[in-house]
C-alpha cells in the first residue's frame, strides 16, 4: 500500500511559512538582479531537510480531482525563475516552500479550467524539487510532494489528450512509489488511449491488486480487455483473407 505520512490538522501553518519565506526570497532576488557585477555564489551540497512542519504532509493532500482545500496561498509574486537564476543556490526549505505554493496555484488553475496554467505551475514545482530526490533518496516530505505533482500532471495531460506525456508523468510518480494506486491507474488509462493495450492491462491489473474496489480501474480494465479482443479478431480476419 502507499506509504502515507501523518496528516497535521493545521496545514495552514505550512502555507504561512511558505508565503513568508517566499516573500523574503523575492526581495533577495530583486536585490541580486539589481547588481549584475556580482558573481553568483554556488551553494554547498544540500543537507538533509530539517523540516518538521513539512514532514506532516500527506502524499495525497490536495490530490486531484478531489480538491478539498480552497484557501488562497501566499506566493512570491514572481512565479518563474529567470534564466540566470540557479535553483541550487536556494536552501532546501525555500525550494520546498516554492513547490508547495506552485502546487496550490496549479490546483487553482485546474479548477478554473486553465489546464495549461496548471501544467505550468506543477512543472515549476517539480523543477524546484527534482534535485532534492536524486535516485529517489530524498526526504519523505519531498517525495510526497513530488508524487502528488507528477500524478496531477499525468491527469491534466490526459485531459488535454496528451497521452504520451500523461504516461511519462505516471511513470515518474511510480518511480517514487511503484505501488501508488493513482499512478498505476492514470498511466494505465493513458496507455489505453495511446493504444498500448498490453501495458495498460498490466498497469490496471496491478492497480486492482492494490485496490480491488477501485471502480474506475475496473471500468478501464474491462475496456482494455474488450479492445484486446477486438484487436485479436481483426488480426484473425486479416490472416483469414490471406494477409499473412
Amino acid at each position: 500500500r502507499n506509504k502515507r505520512l501523518h496528516h497535521f490538522p493545521t496545514i495552514d501553518l505550512i502555507r504561512l511559512a511558505a508565503g513568508a519565506r517566499s516573500t523574503a526570497l523575492h526581495a533577495q532576488d530583486s536585490r541580486r538582479k539589481g547588481s549584475s557585477s556580482e558573481t553568483p555564489q554556488r551553494a554547498a551540497p544540500l543537507p538533509p531537510l530539517p523540516l518538521p512542519l513539512f514532514a506532516t504532509m500527506s502524499a495525497e493532500d490536495d490530490e486531484l480531482p478531489n480538491l478539498v482545500d480552497d484557501a488562497p496561498t501566499a506566493t512570491t509574486g514572481e512565479e518563474e525563475l529567470d534564466s540566470d537564476d540557479d535553483v541550487s543556490t536556494l536552501a532546501p526549505e525555500d525550494r520546498l516552500a516554492r513547490a508547495l505554493a506552485a502546487k496550490d496555484k496549479g490546483n487553482g488553475a485546474f479548477k478554473a479550467k486553465d489546464e495549461a496554467g496548471a501544467v505550468k505551475e506543477y512543472k515549476y514545482g517539480v523543477g524546484m524539487l527534482e534535485g532534492l530526490n536524486e535516485a529517489n533518496t530524498g526526504e519523505e516530505q519531498v517525495k510526497a510532494l513530488l508524487l502528488s505533482l507528477h500524478n496531477n500532471l499525468s491527469m491534466v495531460h490526459f485531459k488535454l489528450g496528451e497521452y504520451g506525456e500523461a504516461t511519462k508523468q505516471g511513470s515518474a510518480a511510480l518511480t517514487i512509489d511503484p505501488q501508488n494506486v493513482k499512478g498505476l491507474y492514470r498511466r494505465g488509462a493513458a496507455r489505453r488511449k495511446a493504444g498500448e493495450l498490453k501495458e495498460a492491462k498490466a498497469d490496471l491489473s496491478a492497480c486492482l491488486k492494490l485496490d480491488a474496489a477501485n471502480k474506475e480501474a475496473k471500468a478501464q480494465l474491462r475496456g482494455v480487455l474488450k479492445d484486446l479482443e477486438e484487436e485479436k479478431k481483426k488480426y484473425a480476419g486479416f490472416l483469414g483473407k490471406g494477409g499473412g
